[in-house]
């Protein structure tokens, strides 16, 4: 049996191509303890608790329905007994190759936090193709908190990217602050 948080949605980063079929559906990785997805574009990890130490795919739509029982149940997390029931031979990939091993406050990491609904926002206020935006920050001197606005521009149609369009005083531009800098109770 194999329990997570029922706030985890690791299926919505599972890929949706079906020819990419070994990274369609989240996979439990027991030596890591963590069910992982990817979409070949983005990988997310989430702790999971397995009293079995068999590692295997998890179908997607498991995770929904799981949610409503835990839900139903006034339950904190989501329990799964057919951990690799969806295998159907399929090998995932080596998801730990793709890990960086820098951590907050590592030397030469800046760490930013942002409101990732507020962005959202934002890339729809600003027309950006499919919510694809670039991010522009000033690197807080060493040391120092990262509090500085944050220019907030619409990535231009899948076209490799040119530092000129962003440097346009025309272009479409919106600022987005660090959390932690923003009174929330106005």
């Amino acid at each position: 049996m194999l329990t997570i948080d029922k706030k985890y949605k690791p299926e919505l980063i599972a890929s949706e191509d079906i020819t990419r079929e070994h990274i369609c559906d989240p996979y439990f990785d027991a030596s890591a303890d963590k069910i992982v997805a990817t979409n070949g574009a983005a990988l997310v990890t989430v702790p999971a608790k397995a009293e079995a130490e068999r590692s295997g795919y998890i179908a997607c739509e498991a995770f929904p329905e799981s949610r409503k029982v835990a839900k139903k149940a006034k339950l904190a997390e989501m329990t799964f007994t057919a951990v690799g029931a969806a295998d159907r031979g399929r090998r995932f990939v080596p998801w730990r190759h793709v890990v960086p091993s820098i951590r907050p406050g590592d030397e030469g990491t800046v760490t930013i936090g942002l409101d990732a609904a507020l962005l959202k926002k934002l890339a729809d206020a600003l027309g950006a193709n499919d919510g694809r935006v670039v991010l522009t920050i000033q690197l807080p001197e060493k040391g120092r908190q990262m509090l500085d606005a944050i220019v907030v521009q619409p990535l231009p149609d899948r076209t490799p990217m040119s530092y000129s369009a962003y440097s346009d005083e025309t272009a479409p531009l919106g600022i987005l602050m660090p959390c932690g800098t923003l009174d929330r109770t106005r």
